[in-house]
């Protein structure tokens, strides 16, 4: 299987299906490819940060930690112990790392980028230790937060939980570009977890019969402090677009 890479070049974040195999296809092949092109800068690690003069775009490996234990590490009750269940946790080179980063110094608008979700308005687990260890980058600041693993699109308000640090931030899941796409019921969902202003509910039927959602992207544009998404479905029709306009400090 050969991935196409972008013409300026490509990146990508490590998730659990790699992490359900040990990551030696992501870490020891696959991340090698990864990059700038000219010049060539090689993807080294799984998290990265793409820097303009008005964004920041911070890339975080929440998938390291998000297998656990073989069979126990998925049984809920199990899975709270410590080294036993997946809570996502970021290693502690990453948190090294973004000392040496310092955007709680250097502040921009910042959108992060991870396989898991911070919350959810579905009957989903959500991974808040994350969120808990990025609030002490961005105190008193609010950040873009786009993540997949749910199979589903999903656009919330601003949000923050507790148990994140209180770490605010316009969650967007973007789960829906490959897999058949979970058809949510009625019941399956409780708006009070989460602001949820938009989910896609769109479904059409597999050869099978099979009820799925509808697949889709997203293109994200930067002009200034300008950041523009433009929500594409699989047939590349626009669904709707939305800007985040930042500030400097």
């Amino acid at each position: 299987v050969r991935w196409p890479h972008g013409s300026q070049g490509s990146f990508a974040v490590n998730g659990n299906h790699e992490m359900s195999c040990g990551g030696g296809a992501y870490f020891n092949v696959f991340l090698h490819t990864l990059g700038t092109k000219s010049p060539r800068h090689e993807q080294l690690t799984s998290f990265f940060c793409l820097e303009t003069p008005h964004w920041h775009i911070l890339a975080i490996d929440t998938g390291y930690n998000s297998v656990g234990l073989p069979i126990l590490g998925g049984i809920p009750w199990i899975n709270t112990f410590p080294f036993v269940g997946a809570n996502c946790r970021l290693e502690d080179g990453l948190i090294a790392w973004l000392r040496e980063l310092k955007p709680q110094e250097n502040i921009k608008p910042t959108l992060v980028i991870s396989h898991h979700q911070y919350y959810s308005t579905f009957n989903e687990e959500v991974y808040t230790l994350p969120a808990k260890q990025l609030s002490e980058f961005f105190p008193n600041q609010e950040i873009v937060w786009m993540w997949g693993h749910e199979h589903r699109m999903a656009i919330y308000d601003k949000f923050s939980l507790a148990a994140g640090g209180g770490l605010r931030a316009y969650g967007r899941c973007l789960g829906h570009g490959g897999m058949p796409i979970e058809v949510s019921t009625t019941g399956s969902f409780d708006p009070s977890k989460a602001p949820i202003t938009f989910y896609d509910a769109s479904t059409h039927q597999l050869e099978d019969g099979t009820p799925v959602g509808r697949n889709g992207f997203v293109v994200m544009t930067l002009d200034g402090y300008t950041m523009t998404f433009d929500y594409r479905d699989l047939n590349n029709r626009p669904m709707f677009v939305e800007r985040f306009v930042g500030k400097s400090k």
